[in-house]
C-alpha cells in the first residue's frame, strides 16, 4: 500500500501437482493483504485459485489493464 509510484504489479502462485499439500494461508488471504496503492496502473493475477477478487481490487481507480490468466475458480 506504501509503493506509490508501484504502477505495475504480476501476483503469481506456482502450480506444482507433484506435491499434494494443503497451505497454511489460502491464496484468497494471501492476496487480501497484498494491497496494492490506488495509483496502480497495471495488474496481473496469475494461476490464482481463490474463488473471489480481494475488496481492495475496487480502489484502484487508476487502473488500465487487468489481466487474468489461469485462474479458474473467479
Amino acid at each position: 500500500m506504501s509503493k506509490k509510484d508501484l504502477h505495475e504489479l504480476c501476483l503469481s502462485w506456482s502450480i506444482d501437482k507433484e506435491f499434494n499439500w494443503t497451505p497454511i494461508i489460502s491464496a484468497e488471504q494471501v492476496l487480501e493483504v497484498l494491497q496494492p496503492h490506488a495509483n496502480l496502473k497495471s495488474l496481473k493475477i496469475l494461476n490464482y485459485d481463490g474463488s473471489c477478487f480481494p475488496g481492495w481490487i475496487r480502489i484502484l481507480s487508476s487502473l488500465v489493464s487487468l489481466e487474468l490468466r489461469f485462474c479458474n475458480n473467479l
